[in-house]
């Protein structure tokens, strides 16, 4: 869904799946169904930096829209300074990921 709640739960989910052993999990950036909210988008993927797996979702029954090019001016700047902030420490991420497996 797409919805705030939706992104909070995300976090618990993450966790609990690395509770039980799986480390490279993560959730669809910007949710899956429902109406379409830029500042919601901007900030899943804000959070989503601190997936393991991040991948931002397309349901072919809709438009492109959640695309990050396709946000808002101040959207976007916010998704490419989350971007980079990923693209600093994505080595650290990927060895842990390495040494867990």
């Amino acid at each position: 869904m797409r919805d705030w709640d939706y992104l909070r739960y995300s976090i618990a989910h993450l966790f609990n799946f690395n509770l039980f052993g799986m480390p490279f999990t993560g959730a669809d950036v910007c949710g899956f169904f429902g109406a379409k909210d830029d500042d919601l988008c901007a900030r899943w993927y804000q959070l989503a930096v601190f997936y393991p797996f991040a991948r931002s979702n397309y349901n072919a029954t809709e438009t492109k829209d959640y695309e990050p090019y396709n946000l808002g001016a101040d959207q976007k700047t916010m998704v490419k300074d989350a971007m980079t902030l990923r693209m600093r420490y994505i080595r650290m991420m990927r060895t842990c990921l390495f040494e867990l497996h």
